[in-house]
């Protein structure tokens, strides 16, 4: 008899939360992160302010969940890159990091992830910092996955330290990332352009140059 009563609590408790990151993350974008109130969030979202507040304690949690909302959304959404994953390993840990830096992109902008970022370094032992570091870790295992496909084709030595190649490229494409959201003017294909160029140079040296 209580188990309904409980899943219909649950699905309530999820609409709800998704309907205040859905508006913060819209908000966000059109007034910007500093000008946006968790009232005027929980306005437009039709939910009472302490409602919003049972959720998300500090406005920056609203802006973490936006992106640990789209960073799952990445996730769940990878399983075409590895359908199609290419035998050069240059190329493969490529389509990864871009998959990766279009989603980022996608869900807030570079201001945004400069608030973002900032407390994450602020406040790393709240839960949604906490959560944000745990995902990343997550999009970071989509490169040991594509690394570990490539060695299962014989396309990457067998002993090849996976989860080395993987911090050490990902790390490279972070730091990129964060050049990009940090130069307001930059276009996303010179974003794109650097990963290419930085992630080939890190697999030339790990491994050596490719047969042309």
């Amino acid at each position: 008899m209580s188990a309904a009563p409980a899943g219909k609590r649950e699905r309530r408790k999820h609409q709800t939360r998704a309907a205040l990151v859905a508006q913060a993350q819209r908000l966000f974008r059109e007034r910007g992160f500093e000008r946006t109130r968790i009232e005027d969030v929980a306005s437009a979202a039709g939910i009472a302010v302490g409602t919003c507040y049972n959720y998300f304690e500090r406005k920056p949690d609203l802006l973490i969940a936006v992106v640990l909302d789209s960073d799952r959304t990445a996730i769940a959404e990878a399983e075409p890159i590895f359908d199609s994953l290419p035998d050069d390993p240059a190329a493969a840990l490529t389509a990864i990091a871009l998959h990766d830096s279009r989603h980022s992109m996608a869900a807030l902008d570079k201001p945004g992830w400069r608030h973002l970022l900032a407390a994450t370094l602020e406040h790393p032992d709240t839960a949604f910092a906490r959560s944000y570091a745990e995902t990343t870790l997550e999009l970071r295992g989509l490169m040991i996955r594509g690394l570990t496909q490539l060695q299962a084709r014989g396309s990457l030595p067998a002993d090849l330290d996976t989860l080395g190649v993987a911090r050490t490229v990902f790390a490279a494409k972070y730091m990129l990332f964060i050049d990009h959201v940090s130069d307001d003017a930059a276009p996303f294909s010179q974003h794109e352009a650097e990963v290419r160029q930085a992630i080939d140079i890190v697999v030339n040296g790990l491994l050596g140059p490719r047969p042309s």
